[in-house]
């Protein structure tokens, strides 16, 4: 577009004028032009980071100057990676990292105040010898713990017992009520000897063996010794002679006791042995008659043996 007569042009920063002469009276006159401002185009730059700022460059097109103009910082674009969950004692973490560079923070979660409400999750038993453990979880958070329980030592039950002697040692067992464990305890013999003190005493008769008890004063053991029976004393007490026909007997007695007996004495033969000891002779008007007695000389041996 063809510019009139009398245009000056202004520039970006400072005002223009055009002059003008009217064509019919001559009259003259003179306009002011407006500042025309500048026509930024950028030119180059520096991109401005999270925490670190930028650069625009820009040239006017119409009059050449420059500038440069700053680039605030972006500031981070935090998004959350992952968290540990607070407690009722302890504070949590938020872990968060930007987006745009990378960069990692935490953030502390505030506690959920007050105490643990724990409640049994799971147990194992103590043994006698192995400690156990009890398990809790909080029912307010997701805290956890473990306890160990310690262990319960044998509780030991005495299940015999022989006691010691003057001579020969003794012995406790014991069991363990919780497992089965046993274990046996030795007692030591009392002495060397036993310290024997009677007790009782039955005699013996003469059919019967009589006893004698005894208990030792320093361990308590008994004994019984057997007294053998005196078998009788026999003293005669009568007899009645065999005779060839007839046996005799031999009457004894215990001088210990009342028991009695007898003794058989065979006879001495099955016949007698007469001998004449007196004759008369018969008579024309009388019998005769011959008297006899038994001999006994010949069976002398037989009564010494009986």
């Amino acid at each position: 577009m063809a510019r009139p007569l009398g245009w000056e042009c202004g520039i970006c920063t400072v005002s223009g004028s055009v002059s003008r002469t009217c064509s019919r009276c001559g009259e003259a006159g003179t306009q002011t032009l407006p500042k025309l401002g500048h026509s930024w185009k950028e030119t180059g730059s520096t991109t401005p980071t999270c925490t670190a700022p930028g650069s625009a460059k820009s040239a006017c097109s119409r009059c050449g100057e420059t500038k440069t103009e700053a680039l605030s910082p972006l500031g981070h674009a935090w998004r959350e990676t992952g968290s540990t969950a607070p407690t009722c004692t302890a504070a949590g973490v938020l872990y968060q990292s930007c987006s745009r560079c990378g960069e990692a923070t935490t953030a502390p979660i505030p506690a959920l105040g007050g105490e643990h409400a724990w409640t049994e999750t799971g147990r194992t038993d103590a043994a006698c010898t192995a400690p156990g453990s009890a398990s809790f979880s909080c029912s307010r958070c997701s805290a956890a713990k473990t306890e160990a329980l310690p262990a319960l030592d044998h509780d030991w039950r005495e299940t015999g017992r022989k006691n010691p002697t003057c001579l020969t040692a003794g012995f406790v067992d014991y069991a363990c009520s919780r497992c089965s464990l046993e274990r046996t305890e030795a007692i030591p013999q009392l002495a060397g000897d036993h310290a024997w003190t009677e007790t009782a005493h039955t005699d013996p008769t003469c059919t019967a063996p009589g006893s004698v008890s005894y208990v030792c004063s320093r361990c308590s053991e008994t004994k019984t010794d057997t007294l053998p029976a005196l078998d009788h004393a026999w003293s005669e007490t009568g007899r009645t002679d065999a005779t060839c026909t007839d046996p005799g007997s031999i009457q004894y007695a215990c001088s210990r006791c009342d028991f009695a007996r007898s003794e058989k004495i065979p006879a001495l033969g099955s016949a007698h042995i007469w001998e004449e000891t007196a004759r008369v002779e018969p008579t024309e008007d009388a019998s005769g008659s011959v008297s006899y007695t038994q001999y006994l000389e010949e069976h002398a041996d037989e009564w010494d043996e009986w």
